[in-house]
Order: C-alpha cells, then structure tokens, then sequence
C-alpha cells in the first residue's frame, strides 16, 4: 500500500503527507480527506484483496487527484484558485436542495462528474496506462475479481453507440462513460 502510494504521489508530482488507513465497513471502494497540512485516504471493504501493483498505484492516484485539485484552489494563495470552488459548488448545491436556483445544483452535479474523469485521469498516470485504471474502476465498482480492460473498453464502445452517453447520476458518470474518458 504504501509503495503504491509512494509511486502514485511521484507520478502526479505531490508532496502533501498522506496517511492511509482501512475502514471496517462492508463497501468496497476509497475516499480521500483533505486536511490543511495533509490529507487521509481510507479504503473501504476488500479493495486490498481486489487490486495490487499497478491497479493499486491506479487507485492511490485516483484519490490523490482529488487532493491535487483541492490544493489547485487554495484560497490562501497557494496554487491556482478558481473563480468558483468545489466548496463554493458544494455550499450552493445544499443551497439548491433547499428551494434555491437549480441552476447551481445542476453546476455543481457537473463539476462532481467532470471531477472524477479528471481523476480517472490521474488514476492513469500514476499506474503507467489505461489498462490497470479501466481495471480498477471496474472492480471497485462491481466487485470482480478478474477484469480484461480491453474487453470491457469494446462493451463500453459498443454501450455508447446506442446510449445518448449522458449520465443521470450526481456525482460518478456511469462506469462505461468513465472507461471510455
């Protein structure tokens, strides 16, 4: 776990200490906290009996991702801020929820989706290719032991040519639309 997490901080350039911890619920998959001075990534479920080597540096970098472009909009100074943060999106979606403009709501659903495309990306770049992240993605999301990327590229392909490739979901693009990005 941590060489995963060693290697996957080296490929998208990070210093921020992360720590891992493993959570006791059932759910399989990740999720990463982002504190001031270091972030927190907890894995849930049996992810760690699912993955290894490159498809475990794929997840790390998933979430790392996540702390990249957190730290990207740092209203401190550092990095790059946006115009208009995640928090900000987050703050006016529950704003949204409550009778506010849906317009917000429906900016801030599609920030979240291109969000985890963006991480999908990372997720790519810290295990070395495509392969070992359409890998993960697919595990994580179904539970299977054994997962042929190119295969699962093909049915998503042949999925998209007859879906209108739009996503109902709120936060995660369906799983053939991330594949395919």
């Amino acid at each position: 776990v941590h060489d995963a997490l060693a290697a996957a901080r080296e490929a998208l350039g990070l210093a921020d200490p992360v720590t891992v911890f493993q959570a006791q619920d059932g759910a399989m998959g990740a999720r990463i906290l982002v504190l001031p001075a270091e972030a927190h990534i907890v894995l849930s479920g049996s992810v760690l009996d699912k993955l290894q080597g490159p498809e475990l540096r794929a997840l790390m970098g998933h979430e790392l991702t996540h702390l990249w472009l957190h730290r990207q909009q740092a209203p401190s100074g550092e990095g790059h801020a946006m115009p208009l943060s995640m928090g900000d999106l987050d703050a006016l979606m529950a704003e949204a929820s409550d009778g506010g403009d849906a317009a917000w709501l429906e900016t801030a659903r599609r920030l979240a989706l291109h969000t985890e495309l963006l991480a999908d990306r990372g997720a790519a770049l810290a295990a070395g290719g495509w392969e070992p992240a359409v890998r993960t993605l697919v595990k994580v999301s179904t539970g299977m032991a054994h997962v042929d990327a190119h295969a699962y590229l093909q049915q998503a392909l042949e999925l998209e040519s007859v879906d209108s490739a739009s996503t109902g979901h709120s936060t995660h693009p369906e799983t053939f639309l991330r594949a395919r990005a």
